[in-house]
């Protein structure tokens, strides 16, 4: 009876917490008296990106994988995380930092991406130009990824043609953030004309990046042509878009949902296009 009081003492001194326990309003000194604090997220970067902690890291849930400029990423780094991503089981959220967005435009990575069954949700944020290619590519493969953030990544019209391409033969894609870019008129173009073929994108995010009124009425009359669709929501904020094509927007959006939740679906509830005012 002794022996199995002190087991249980030594398994309350412990506590598993992930992302979503780690919160501002829990007991923090609750958990500081903790013996262990397991964690269901890795960051890491060139010094710990390593083939003794393969094993380590395929089983956990979220990997950032952070800026690191002393040592520099090498092809060996990203041949380690795409044996990671071949054998997680557990992997949901992935997440690239700056110079780390790289990882994406090598060959191994972004084939492991595309055949990858489990992530969830991809995230590049601050990195080069040219990774909306490989996200094009890798979106075109994989068909259980929900969510892709490319902030601020300098992507341009020609690359909002690319990610748009993909966009038209995904089927899993519920959310995209691209806000903070330079997608610009061009873009806005090539991303309604995929809004009329994609099915499954429920959420668009693509503020900030200078598509002006004339991009919000590409925008709204994609909208106007479509009959059926998931989309629910539409972030147009820090665009100049004006006050009547966001409130055209919202009309269109809202019709395209009624018809959406009337023809027996039971997801989302509508919230359209962003109300902040930017000109």
């Amino acid at each position: 009876m002794l022996e199995g009081r002190r087991c249980l003492a030594s398994l309350e001194r412990s506590i598993m917490i992930g992302a979503n326990d780690l919160r501002i309003d829990n007991d923090v000194f609750k958990l500081a008296k903790k013996k262990d604090v397991f964690y269901d997220s890795a960051y890491t970067d060139a010094k710990t990106l390593r083939r003794d902690n393969v094993a380590k890291l395929a089983k956990k849930k979220d990997i950032y994988i952070k800026s690191s400029v002393s040592p520099a990423y090498t092809d060996e780094h990203w041949d380690i995380l795409a044996e990671v991503i071949r054998t997680t089981t557990s992997l949901k959220k992935l997440c690239f930092e700056k110079d780390a967005v790289i990882a994406v435009q090598n060959d191994k990575v972004a084939d492991a991406l595309a055949k990858n069954c489990t992530i969830k949700e991809l995230v590049l944020r601050e990195g080069c130009s040219d990774a909306e290619k490989a996200v094009s590519a890798i979106l075109k493969g994989n068909s259980t990824m929900e969510i892709v953030k490319l902030y601020n990544n300098n992507i341009s019209g020609e690359g909002a043609k690319v990610i748009a391409e993909a966009l038209k033969e995904n089927t899993s894609l519920q959310k995209l953030f691209s806000s903070s870019n330079c997608i610009g008129v061009e873009g806005a173009k090539a991303i309604s004309d995929a809004l009329k073929e994609n099915a499954s994108l429920r959420e668009l995010f693509i503020g900030g990046n200078n598509i002006g009124d004339e991009g919000g009425k590409d925008i709204l009359n994609a909208l106007q042509q479509i009959e059926r669709s998931a989309i629910e929501n539409i972030d147009l904020d820090w665009n100049q878009v004006s006050s009547r094509t966001r409130r055209r927007i919202n009309q269109e959006a809202a019709r395209i949902q009624n018809r959406f939740k009337g023809s027996g679906s039971s997801e989302g509830q509508l919230t359209a296009v962003s109300t902040t005012e930017d000109g």
